[in-house]
């Protein structure tokens, strides 16, 4: 079902996938009690007016004035026609979140549906999407209780009414509506019974959600009390003005990007013999997009392995990994034997922040902030997901068109310069990348292709052996446990297979795959839910050494499998040519 939010004259209004309490709102209503379930939850909580959709038959319509004679059917776009004329909407600051409307997608049958779809069309061209509301929430944790309650309101012909004089009578919701943030899983569609359900609900609702938890006999367990205390301790930084240093940059803290952009460039004049720094791009609000390009000088082609992190804003850990594992390269890049024998054939290009706008906005504005910051809609919405802007079944599944939603897939496959600047370089070098690798958090999982189809990949069952290895090696560190499959995968295994999944499309690991680079993994760091995007600094240390574990033993795999063999090759022949001129010299 979709949602969707509209702004007229300053106020907003909800259509909303509701089942709960449908079959308490009969046939037979007036108008006139829609206004007065605004004024009734407006005397209530001035910030929150819910007003709940009832089915009215033609027959009152009619008597209103507002439906042509001859129509049979009630819609949406009828409804918010009555109401923008017969309801006082009030101050813009009064009615920010004042009404609910429900859309019942069973009335899209028979005839009257091609009216009812145009209609829609119409009504929903001025809509924005909302992510979700605790509704919904409590609809995809209870599907069959929902779900029986929806047909026994279908079925009902003779549901009970409710008249202007009896309207104590009529049901009101004992919650007002809530944007909540989803954080896991990150779109509705994929919540499953029984499973965990991350979210943030508002401190002035909180003690309300609890309560219509208990009354659902939904557990729950409240995982981090004050977000905001944990956000102020986090952003805490040095002034713009005052340089870092090599010397004592602490890798175990989160740095803002001017921070970044200072080590970025001392880490290409430390180790200029083995690092360059290149352009990528530059982001929608025109800020350069950087990565580095590591590996031995070498007179031959060389094989590349790509990394890039903070293609999600709120995903510190991500960049935090990134700035690590440039320094795990560039300080044991001779005692370490993995790197030692992989800089002779392979170049690392490592970009440590993707979405800079949305990294910086996170630091300055909004911590928990996850798309790009390019304007749409004329400045009534913000941001891409860029992880749902590829060129990989674009928008197809767990994606967005609406630009409101954390999962906006944008207007287009590539249609943002962050993600156009990955394409067009990855595109150019195709044949060259051996790896693909994107980090993200959190949830401990490493996911290969595909999100938008069960299918597997070419070379599935290798990617995932590998994988698991990789995994077992990261727990040998710290007993930290990962998932491995691929995203569709693992959300069929945990419905049991009972059902297709509702992963996502769009996505740069879906689209690397699809391009034909052989080994493409998503990185999801820590953790499980403790403290989800928000991970501690003390956290930062024992994340990146477990990750450059699991993503070292990939490079071994990579370097055995494509240089072994062609080394071995390389080394008899020298030998050969050194020894036979003194043997021809012993012999004469």
């Amino acid at each position: 079902m979709p949602w969707w939010k509209s702004s007229i004259n300053g106020s907003s209004a909800f259509l909303v996938s509701h089942t709960s309490w449908r079959n308490k709102w009969p046939g037979g209503q007036q108008v006139r009690q829609l206004e007065y379930l605004v004024e009734r939850e407006l005397s209530l909580d001035a910030s929150y007016r819910a007003l709940w959709w009832c089915t009215v038959q033609p027959e009152t319509w009619r008597a209103e004035g507002i439906q042509p004679e001859g129509e049979n059917y009630t819609s949406p776009g009828l409804l918010w026609k009555a109401l923008t004329e017969d309801v006082d909407f009030g101050s813009p600051a009064e009615s920010r979140y004042w009404a609910i409307f429900h859309y019942q997608s069973e009335m899209l049958q028979g005839p009257r549906s091609i009216g009812l779809v145009e209609d829609m069309r119409r009504f929903a061209a001025m809509e924005r999407e909302l992510e979700m509301d605790y509704v919904e929430l409590l609809n995809s944790c209870q599907p069959q209780s929902m779900d029986a309650e929806q047909e026994n309101w279908v079925a009902d012909p003779d549901l009970p009414t409710y008249s202007w004089e009896n309207a104590a009578e009529v049901p009101t919701a004992s919650l007002p509506v809530a944007e909540l943030d989803l954080w896991k899983p990150d779109i509705a569609a994929a919540i499953l019974p029984g499973k965990e359900v991350h979210v943030q609900v508002p401190f002035s609702l909180l003690q309300n959600v609890k309560e219509s938890f208990l009354k659902n006999n939904i557990s729950y367990e409240v995982m981090i009390p004050d977000v905001q205390k944990v956000i102020q301790h986090q952003t805490m930084v040095a002034p713009e003005n005052q340089k870092i240093s090599l010397n004592n940059f602490d890798y175990t803290k989160y740095h803002p990007m001017h921070e970044i952009y200072d080590w970025m460039t001392q880490i290409r004049e430390e180790y200029d013999d083995i690092v360059t720094l290149h352009h990528l791009g530059t982001t929608y609000e025109q800020r350069p997009i950087f990565y580095f390009k590591i590996g031995w000088p070498s007179d031959q082609k060389k094989k590349i392995i790509w990394m890039d992190c903070g293609i999600h804003a709120r995903e510190w850990i991500s960049v935090a990994f990134c700035q690590w594992f440039i320094r795990e390269i560039l300080e044991n890049q001779h005692s370490n034997p993995v790197l030692n024998k992989a800089l002779r054939n392979i170049d690392f290009y490592i970009v440590p922040v993707l979405n800079i706008d949305g990294f910086i906005y996170s630091w300055t504005t909004d911590r928990l902030w996850r798309k790009s910051r390019s304007s749409h809609k004329n400045g009534t919405c913000y941001g891409v997901d860029l992880n749902r802007n590829f060129d990989a079944q674009w928008c197809s599944i767990g994606a967005s068109e609406n630009c409101s939603t954390l999962t906006y897939c944008g207007t287009g496959p590539n249609s943002e310069p962050e993600s156009a600047a990955v394409a067009d370089l990855v595109g150019s070098l195709k044949s060259e990348i051996l790896c693909f690798l994107t980090i993200h958090s959190y949830s401990q999982l490493i996911l290969l292709p595909y999100g938008y189809t069960k299918d597997p990949s070419k070379n599935h069952e290798e990617m995932l052996t590998v994988a698991e290895k990789a995994a077992a090696k990261l727990q040998q560190r710290h007993g930290t446990t990962y998932k491995v499959g691929s995203s569709a995968h693992i959300l069929f295994a945990q419905t049991g297979g009972t059902k297709v999944p509702d992963s996502s499309s769009g996505s740069s690991r879906d689209w690397a795959a699809d391009l034909g680079i052989n080994f493409v993994y998503t990185f999801e760091l820590r953790d499980n839910g403790t403290y989800g995007f928000e991970l501690p600094e003390n956290q930062i240390k024992p994340t990146c050494e477990e990750t450059t574990d699991a993503v070292l033993t990939i490079v071994d795999y990579l370097n055995e499998k494509y240089f072994n063999s062609a080394n071995s090759l390389l080394s008899t022949n020298l030998w050969i040519n050194l020894c036979l001129p003194f043997i021809i010299a012993i012999y004469y």
